[in-house]
């Protein structure tokens, strides 16, 4: 994991103890940026899956599940702000 200030990236695709290549890979990012100036907050998510080991042509993921994982990503990213939202107030 690393941290800068205004996101975090996560390694991820399999146990954190594995530090070398793995067959699935991933990196996620969280990021926040506060606009004071304008009363708002953005966040953010990315998240990369790639293959760290040979070569493929194929997706890491097959295409439904591309599509579950973008809608979990929504999910997850829609119920933190709504968290922070609710907690401000």
């Amino acid at each position: 994991m690393t941290k800068s200030k205004d996101a975090i990236l996560i390694r991820g695709g399999d146990k954190v103890s594995k530090p070398e290549l793995r067959p699935m890979d991933a990196l996620i990012e969280l990021s926040v940026k506060m606009k004071t100036e304008e009363d708002y907050v953005q966040f953010g998510f990315k998240s990369l899956f790639f293959q760290g080991l040979g070569k493929s042509d194929n997706l890491p993921m097959p295409g439904f599940v591309v599509w579950l994982h973008e809608q979990y990503a929504k999910a997850l990213l829609e119920s933190g702000v709504r968290h922070v939202l609710r907690d401000t107030r």
